[in-house]
């Protein structure tokens, strides 16, 4: 069946490179883009859509990395997608909207800044968990909440485990007298403000995740216990808008932030310091910062992604930092930092 489709395919693509390409590999790399990140389609013209935003976006590609910035591009799974489209299955359209309830405290604990190493990379202490996908569904939110829990714990008791993100999407809802909007959106802290009540959070393994498959939220579950451990005992707010502040908290947990993630650039990161000049501050999605580091004399925050791992450096991206980014950082990432604390 496939054979069948690749000749038609063929068809196609020889027709819009008479006219639009002279770069007779493109059409062999593009089935094997498809065959790499098991892309499926819906039929032919769907396959050419795709087969379209992919060609565009390799000339975006191209033309970017020929600029020598202080990142790359390069293909991932969501290359078949234009912006709009990726937009819309990552629910990035839904702007983040600011919770009226939000109860928090101030941090814990205060550092002496200059006393900091010059990097820290939580990943290198174990309590990191690996990069998860969230899949079409807009549950950021809740993977960047999951995450930030799971270093908290991890580094409190030595142990580092899986915790459910489907529990998040499913229970934190406003359906369940919480705040968050399942695969609409959502706040790590309003999960967190769930999780307090629940007594903690439980595993991966017991209440796995499917909304991202299934696009939609799932009624909640109630029958798998939280794990030890779990429990937010307090939600600590970094001070915002400050480097400074932003690299003391880094030094006591992973934070969960927010950011704009909704251009071209950002969809087809693969490496280096990303400083998008394009990249603006309208908060649309939730990742974790896990550390800092510098890389041939720019500053960057270490930031874990949900999009798998074919997005980025194996689902990372070093966000350039430094007051030159203005108050808000790069992307908006100094706008909403938080952790939990247990």
């Amino acid at each position: 069946m496939f054979k069948i489709i690749y000749m038609k395919l063929s068809y196609l693509s020889v027709l819009f490179y008479l006219f639009k390409s002279s770069n007779s590999t493109n059409l062999d790399r593009f089935n094997e883009w498809m065959e790499t990140h098991n892309i499926n389609f819906q039929d032919l013209n769907n396959l050419d859509r795709i087969f379209n935003n992919w060609v565009e976006n390799d000339k975006f590609i191209e033309n970017m990395n020929s600029a020598n910035l202080t990142w790359t591009l390069g293909h991932n799974a969501f290359s078949g997608m234009n912006s709009e489209e990726f937009n819309k299955y990552m629910g990035l359209n839904n702007k983040l909207i600011y919770s009226k309830n939000l109860i928090t405290v101030n941090e814990s604990e205060q550092l002496n800044l200059f006393a900091l190493p010059e990097s820290w990379d939580w990943r290198t202490k174990g309590v990191v968990s690996n990069i998860r996908d969230q899949g079409q569904c807009g549950s950021c939110w809740a993977f960047s909440g999951t995450s930030t829990l799971e270093s908290a714990t991890a580094i409190k008791t030595g142990v580092l485990n899986d915790l459910s993100e489907q529990q998040g999407v499913d229970c934190s809802t406003i359906r369940e007298g919480w705040q968050d909007m399942g695969c609409n959106g959502g706040w790590y802290y309003d999960l967190w403000s769930y999780v307090t009540a629940n007594g903690g959070l439980t595993l991966e393994s017991c209440y796995p995740y499917t909304s991202g498959v299934t696009t939609k939220t799932g009624t909640c579950q109630k029958t798998c216990k939280p794990e030890s451990g779990t429990k937010i005992l307090s939600q600590v707010t970094v001070t915002p808008y400050s480097d400074s502040n932003m690299l003391n908290a880094l030094y006591i947990n992973p934070v969960s932030v927010a950011i704009e993630a909704d251009t071209k650039v950002f969809q087809l990161y693969k490496s280096g310091v990303f400083s998008d000049a394009g990249c603006g501050t309208t908060l649309d999605h939730a990742v974790v910062l896990v550390g800092w580091g510098t890389e041939s004399g720019l500053d960057y925050y270490i930031l874990r992604n949900s999009w798998g791992t074919s997005w980025g450096e194996s689902g990372y991206m070093k966000l350039a930092r430094g007051s030159e980014y203005g108050k808000s950082g790069m992307c908006g990432v100094l706008s909403m930092p938080y952790y939990p604390v247990v």
